[in-house]
């Protein structure tokens, strides 16, 4: 077993030829009951890679090959041209004007970025595209009940042809609130939000075998082991980020999706659901909560909105998570 995980780590699976990745990808849709598709070439940000497809309880995964990596971010290169220069600049704006001179740049961002580190990543399946948080059950409309700023939302949205979805908080013990739906004919359905916790997400998933990336593996997917402050390195953001990346991975692309990961900590990766992109003037700093090593935003009031978070449970609003399957 172990000279196989051995050849499935990134340097060895990338020197072997196509016709052996074919034959060992193929062998891990075997040992995992996943179907395989065919293999894909994905190239971004300099760096490439040919792997294997594979469909999954009807969703779409790609092998990503293990390896042992530096993680974290330890300050910009001492030289770097124009294009760092350009960046550096850019954030010392957005510093200054966000945080009113209360930090230097390089300072701040260390508080934000996750410590430099090594760690073993295990090569893995994981799912190509995020998929929302589903945290809605349908509920018939005589069941609901709202309290009387709840009903008066429910009417403002009644009365609004332009409202086509709305939150309104719930009366009923043990849940957030209710989503209402407005169909094109004027038609209102229902569902009543449940306030499940990452714990409970991630017990759902090992039921079909699956889990979610840990910190250290998210990194890795997002980054690859770069030492850039983004995934793309030390430079202003570039256009088209949705295009899958050097993994095959559409990641940290929206920051308003928060990707959950297994954590003790923190438990959101690759966005914010939106907390900084709302300020609206940032150029750069509102791309900083889609660097591979962005940690959460700094300040004690963070360990208060993750246990509220847990008491009001995901939100399919921002909540996002990918299924891997780890090859040990």
């Amino acid at each position: 077993m172990m000279d196989a995980l051995q050849i499935l780590r990134r340097r060895i699976f990338n020197g072997l030829s196509s016709e052996e990745k074919r034959d060992i990808t193929r062998e891990i849709a075997t040992m995992t009951g996943a179907k395989w598709k065919g293999m894909a070439r994905f190239e971004r940000w300099g760096r490439e890679i040919e792997t294997a497809l594979y469909d999954l309880k009807g969703a779409s995964f790609v092998f990503v090959p293990g390896d042992t990596v530096t993680l974290g971010w330890d300050g910009f290169p001492a030289e770097g041209g124009e294009e760092l220069e350009a960046l550096r600049a850019a954030l010392d704006e957005d510093v200054a004007e966000f945080w009113g001179g209360a930090y230097e740049t390089e300072e701040i961002l260390r508080k934000l970025t996750t410590p430099v580190r090594q760690a073993v990543i295990p090569p893995m399946l994981v799912e190509q595209e995020t998929k929302p948080f589903e945290d809605g059950r349908p509920v018939a409309m005589e069941e609901v009940r709202l309290d009387e700023a709840g009903q008066q939302r429910y009417e403002e949205f009644i009365a609004n042809p332009k409202f086509t979805i709305r939150v309104v908080n719930s009366k009923e013990p043990g849940y957030s609130g209710y989503r209402f739906h407005k169909s094109a004919n004027g038609e209102i359905s229902a569902e009543i939000l449940v306030p499940d916790t990452p714990e409970d997400l991630l017990a759902e998933l090992a039921l079909d075998g699956f889990t979610l990336p840990d910190a250290d593996q998210w990194e890795y997917l997002c980054g690859g082991g770069g030492r850039g402050l983004f995934a793309w390195g030390d430079s202003l953001p570039p256009k088209g980020r949705r295009y899958p990346n050097f993994f095959g991975l559409t990641i940290a692309d929206d920051n308003w999706h928060r990707e959950l990961i297994r954590s003790d900590g923190w438990w959101f990766r690759g966005g914010d659901g939106g907390e900084i992109d709302c300020y609206g003037t940032l150029r750069v700093l509102n791309e900083l909560a889609g660097s591979p090593h962005f940690g959460g935003w700094y300040g004690p009031e963070h360990q208060d909105e993750m246990e509220e978070m847990k008491l009001e449970g995901l939100s399919s609003d921002f909540d996002y998570y990918r299924r891997v399957i780890l090859l040990r």
